[in-house]
């Protein structure tokens, strides 16, 4: 069976991650790339063997491809996903899909109508570490779920902000809680969901900063479950990042750190109970591969066999319902319900 064709659109950190994906894949293979960045995209395609495209509309028109992976700039995201619907090829999209739920929206329906596959990227949902704690979930190990704690507590410079679309609430839609907090509020999404209400505030630590780079709130889940987030990337000191059940009977931490992970058991018995840290326990599982990987196996998958991929737009969409009523709580200082429309089955 021929491998799928990719090509990559965007070619930065996350967009290097994408390739080495591909190409590690026996049932993929990356065609060409591009990048505004003329160099990073040099550099990827040569780290990788594959062609430049010299813009996004003549990577979509390559002939050889059948699907594009988008790891561009929030703003970015829309047009390109449009570009690649009108060419037919299928999208895979690092989060969020689009910058406003419209947006997204419009590509869903779009992607429907073309018969494009279209697939979005939440890889922490697919980590070892993070599965062990669902299946604990599931099975009642941790007995009656009572609270649920997100802490993403980091430092990012302001060389990281400085002439970058992250700084801008315009092209990022929004600061810690769209570009870094949206991975383990989704994971929470994903394991309690759907959302009721939230209460969010949130501030500018940093004066220089034009989007939020603190957020603190609550999350009511639908069966009654409330869960608490302290979110922000202006702490003096870094923490992993961390989502913590606690049950009647046990809780247990799913912990990340710079793309490493572990999940930590606290009981009667031990204090912390490292679990399945893979072959060696001093080398935790590196997401970026791990939870890309599964995504890119089941994309392919979904494309062969006429299926829909795990993440589908429908899906992807649901964070952007829960930052939709964080915001709106944030700007009008009370409690926001979440649209009913996230919960509701594709």
């Amino acid at each position: 069976m021929n491998p799928i064709r990719f090509g990559l659109i965007g070619c930065s950190p996350i967009g290097h991650i994408h390739a080495k994906t591909i190409t590690k894949n026996p049932n993929a293979e990356l065609i060409s790339v591009t990048d505004s960045n003329r160099k990073k995209a040099k550099e990827v395609s040569e780290s990788f063997s594959a062609n430049v495209s010299k813009s996004i509309e003549d990577l979509v028109q390559h002939p050889k491809i059948d699907a594009v992976s988008i790891c561009l700039p929030h703003h970015l995201h829309y047009s390109a996903c449009l570009s690649a619907i009108k060419a037919k090829k299928h999208i895979l999209i690092e989060k969020p899909l689009a910058l406003s739920i419209d947006q997204s929206q419009d590509i869903i329906s779009k992607a429907e109508e073309a018969g494009i596959k279209l697939g979005v990227i939440f890889q922490n949902r697919f980590v070892t570490e993070f599965q062990q704690l669902k299946q604990l979930i599931k099975d009642g190990a941790l007995g009656k779920i009572n609270l649920v704690d997100i802490d993403v507590k980091w430092l990012r410079e302001k060389s990281y902000f400085d002439n970058s679309w992250r700084n801008d609430k315009y092209k990022a839609g929004g600061g810690v809680l769209v570009t870094q907090a949206i991975h383990f509020l989704d994971l929470a999404l994903h394991l309690f969901g759907p959302v009721v209400e939230v209460n969010c505030t949130v501030q500018n630590l940093r004066k220089w900063m034009e989007v939020e780079d603190l957020a603190v709130g609550q999350i009511l889940f639908n069966e009654g479950l409330l869960g608490n987030f302290v979110t922000s990337t202006a702490m003096s000191l870094e923490e992993p990042a961390r989502l913590t059940i606690h049950g009647s009977l046990d809780s247990a931490t799913f912990i990340e750190s710079r793309g490493y992970t572990k999940l930590v058991i606290h009981d009667s018995v031990e204090n912390e109970r490292n679990v399945n840290l893979h072959q060696d326990s001093s080398v935790p599982s590196l997401i970026e591969s791990e939870g890309h990987e599964f995504l890119y196996k089941d994309f392919i998958h979904a494309i062969r066999n006429d299926n829909k991929p795990i993440i589908d737009g429908y899906e992807g969409l649901k964070s952007l319902f829960l930052l939709e009523a964080l915001y709106k709580s944030a700007e009008n200082r009370k409690w926001a319900t979440v649209s009913s429309k996230h919960r509701i089955e594709n």
